[in-house]
């Protein structure tokens, strides 16, 4: 049997070698993930960033599976590995909306929470600045009052 440098155009022999080692790294991340490797590093990060690591491996999986089948001339549309695929889209799309609809914007929720909370030391100070005004804009008019009167 020949040698794939025989047999292979030259224009084609570097784009097969850098395929070929392609699939040697896709060979190392599936032995991860079979040895479980995968699974003890995901356990360390937080829920929802397990589900989205989950999620993509799912979805990774499925699509490495839909390419083995092309590869092997079965059509993968015919496959139920398509409906497999498109249910983790759904969820994928599920969870992303969940994602970025639970950020919070923790300024204004500072915010909102400072002007929500009753602070008396703050209040007793602020009435009595009000009510010292008041006096003040009472005797003025009072003594505007007395000024009109005596000239009537």
């Amino acid at each position: 049997m020949a040698s794939t440098d025989e047999v292979l155009p030259p224009e084609l022999l570097n784009s097969v070698k850098e395929f070929n080692s392609c699939i040697d790294e896709v060979d190392n991340v599936l032995d991860q993930l079979i040895t479980n490797e995968f699974a003890s590093h995901v356990d360390k990060l937080e829920r929802l960033d397990q589900v989205k690591a989950y999620l993509v491996v799912t979805y990774a999986m499925n699509s490495l599976f839909w390419m083995y089948l092309s590869a092997q001339g079965i059509a993968p549309k015919d496959h139920p590995v398509k409906q497999e695929l498109s249910g983790i889209e759904v969820e994928i799309n599920i969870n992303h909306n969940r994602f970025t609809a639970m950020k919070v914007d923790k300024n204004a929720a500072s915010r909102f929470i400072k002007s929500a909370l009753h602070d008396p030391a703050k209040n007793d100070e602020n009435s009595a600045k009000t009510s010292r005004k008041l006096k003040k804009s009472h005797k003025k008019a009072n003594k505007k009052r007395k000024i009109d009167d005596a000239k009537s």
